[in-house]
Order: C-alpha cells, then sequence, then structure tokens
C-alpha cells in the first residue's frame, strides 16, 4: 500500500511539473507490463511495470512528430525514465519520459545537422525487431546509434533471465555484428 501511495504522490508531482511546463506532452493507454528486475549486480534493467521501449517510441513520436530516433535509454533513477533522442529535420530533441507513465518531462532542442544518420537503412525500430530476435526472448531496453570504423551501428542491450546481452547491428544492413551475453560466476 505504501508503494502505492508513493508512485502516486510521485504522479502528482509529475503531472503538476507537466501541467505548468511548455512541453508537449501525451498520455499512453496502453498497461505497462512486467519487464525484469534489477540483477545483483546492479545491471540496470527495466523494472516491472515500466513501460517498454516500443511504447516510449511510439510517445517520442507523438510529442515531437514523427522524427527519426537514434537514442533509446533506460535509466534507473527517483522516477526510472527513459532518455530519447529524436531528429526532426535539422532539429535535435533530447527527451526524458517517465518509464511508468510515458510521461514526458523534460525537453531540449538544439539546431544540429544529423550526420549520425548518414548511411543508415535500418530503422530503430527494425534494430530493435532484430535484437529481440537475436536475444531469444530477452527485453531490449536500450539502443544507440553509434558511428565505428565499420560504418554506423546500433549498440541494443537486452536483458534475459537476470542477464544483460550487448548485441551490435549493422545500421546499413541489418546484419547482427556482435553478441556478448553475461557471464554469472
Amino acid at each position: 500500500m505504501k508503494k502505492n501511495r508513493h508512485y502516486l504522490l510521485i504522479g502528482g508531482a509529475l503531472l503538476a511539473l507537466t501541467a505548468c511546463s511548455n512541453t508537449k506532452s501525451s498520455t499512453t493507454t496502453q498497461t505497462p507490463t512486467n519487464n525484469g528486475t534489477v540483477n545483483e549486480t546492479g545491471t540496470t534493467q527495466v523494472k516491472g511495470g515500466d513501460m517498454p521501449i516500443e511504447d516510449i517510441l511510439i510517445q517520442a513520436r507523438k510529442s515531437i512528430g514523427n522524427g527519426i530516433v537514434t537514442s533509446v535509454d533506460y535509466e534507473v533513477g527517483h522516477p526510472n525514465y527513459y532518455e530519447v533522442d529524436i531528429y526532426v529535420e535539422n532539429q535535435k530533441y533530447e527527451l526524458q519520459f517517465d518509464a511508468l507513465t510515458g510521461e514526458i518531462f523534460k525537453q531540449e532542442q538544439t539546431s544540429e545537422n544529423p550526420t549520425i544518420l548518414d548511411g543508415v537503412n535500418i530503422s530503430i525500430d527494425e534494430a530493435i525487431s532484430i535484437a529481440a530476435a537475436q536475444s531469444n526472448g530477452g527485453l531490449v531496453h536500450s539502443i544507440h546509434l553509434q558511428p565505428k570504423e565499420i560504418g554506423v551501428v546500433y549498440e541494443a542491450t537486452a536483458i534475459k533471465n537476470n542477464k544483460e546481452q550487448k548485441i551490435e547491428i549493422s545500421a546499413t544492413d541489418g546484419k547482427v555484428i556482435s553478441f556478448e551475453e553475461e557471464v554469472n560466476d
């Protein structure tokens, strides 16, 4: 019962902050799912009740418009949140969403030439699907577009059976470049 009051207080405070801000805000009617836990090593994982990454992508696009998302990062905090980078033309938006409610609580905008998108043929949505398939049922909670010597790649992190998995995917052709899974001693 105390947890519920805590969530209500946080939710109320976020709602009040959102109402007072000049940023665009939207809500979701989707029911959050149970998405994992934090393991013994403290590895960041999506906690039960927090929204999956796919729902956060929907919220980001509703808030800003159908731009190109280059990064989604799950962060543990009070509350847990997602950081999302999205480009709309020559504007880069850095957004933070409450992971439980999907409400936006921070937005920054900068003029920036999206050169990171050069050579990208695979969307972040496609890369998440590829990472989830490679993870064999794991939960993808973070993904970033990164330039490397071999070209631009998506670096994804997934959780399966309380083990962290790191997956690199070519942003050009969608091929899996590398897959590593944490080993518990």
